[in-house]
């Protein structure tokens, strides 16, 4: 991950729109990456280890560039996408993570449900989680998600921009852990075009995000 940032680090805090942020600092990743990849992914059976959690949720760093192969492809591989979240949603600037899962009994799935309630109380870090029946469906980001500046050392700002953190990361492999325990799963009917769109969508998000700088230059 990303330099942890914790709070005896912090000089002045700043909280800005994701708008204002992009337009001050944002360079882009490369997105050409992802177009090199094998659509669709194939599927990674063995869960990536936990990321640590940050030092202090409060100020959890974006992730890093290299946190993409381990721990986005794998997620995205079983199934999770990436998707625009919070209050730039219309434009994309700040991202979540999102996954469904279908059951055959709608007593398993308020189970999972149940399941995932308590993990979110563990990991204090809690998506949206919506049971629709037989399907349960989350999706997550960090609201508290911090970037600190780099141009002046002697007077640190960190800014707080939504985002995707360690903590995200280990919910959504903690979820994966979760499922595979459940029974009476059932398949999940998607098309092997739209699977493909979808994952290499997602890469493209995560690449664009997150392939480019990870501190925010404000000079």
């Amino acid at each position: 991950m990303a330099d942890l940032e914790t709070k005896k680090d912090i000089i002045t805090r700043v909280e800005i729109s994701p708008q204002l942020y992009y337009n001050l600092s944002f360079s882009p990743g490369d997105t050409t990456t992802s177009d090199a990849l094998t659509y669709p992914l194939p599927r990674q059976d063995e869960l990536p280890k936990l990321p640590a959690l940050p030092e202090s949720w409060r100020y959890a760093p974006h992730l890093s560039s290299t946190d993409l192969d381990v721990y986005g492809r794998p997620l995205i591989s079983r199934g999770w996408r990436v998707i625009p979240a919070g209050e730039s949603s219309e434009t994309g600037l700040t991202l979540a993570i999102a996954s469904e899962y279908q059951f055959s009994r709608y007593k398993t799935a308020r189970e999972f449900l149940n399941l995932l309630c308590d993990m979110s109380s563990e990991e204090k870090h809690h998506a949206r989680i919506t049971l629709d029946h037989k399907t349960v469906s989350v999706q997550l980001q960090t609201h508290t998600a911090h970037i600190a500046s780099t141009d002046n050392a002697d007077n640190r700002v960190v800014y707080k921009v939504s985002g995707l953190t360690a903590r995200d990361i280990r919910w959504a492999i903690r979820c994966e852990q979760v499922r595979t325990n459940m029974v009476d799963m059932a398949t999940v009917q998607i098309s092997q075009e739209e699977l493909i769109r979808t994952q290499r969508h997602s890469m493209k998000c995560l690449l664009w995000r997150y392939g480019g700088k990870t501190e925010l230059i404000t000079s």
